[in-house]
């Protein structure tokens, strides 16, 4: 029985630290919900470094993602390939809103909203 103990707590240990360590975490299998002047896009976040995300016409994008440095930047690589980053999301989790600018200077509100 203390054996069992005592893997279930190192598996809860050992699973704390690999949520801690991916500072993603808490927005990878939710909807991050982006707002502009130019209205609203979905952005759905995966763990492998892949996203795609709709805008309000709803054109669809994908591409990949890094979380560095302070940073959040997409590479996108359809439609159009292209890049911007905006302020790091680590730590952030469902219920979260915040406002960040992008690096073209475009202003966002953002929230997560559970589920993709």
């Amino acid at each position: 029985m203390r054996k069992l103990v005592l893997g279930a707590v190192a598996l809860m240990f050992s699973t704390g630290l690999a949520f801690a360590a991916d500072p993603m975490a808490g927005v990878i299998g939710n909807t991050v919900v982006g707002k502009s002047a130019a209205g609203v896009t979905k952005y759905w976040y995966k763990a492998d470094h892949t996203y795609t995300a709709v805008d309000a016409k709803g054109a669809k994008m994908s591409g990949t993602w890094e979380d560095k440095d302070g940073k959040l930047c997409l590479a996108q690589t359809s439609p159009t390939p292209s890049k911007l980053c905006a302020d790091s999301m680590a730590g952030k989790k469902v219920g979260d809103t915040w406002e960040t600018t992008a690096s073209d200077g475009t202003k966002y509100s953002g929230s997560i909203v559970a589920g993709m």
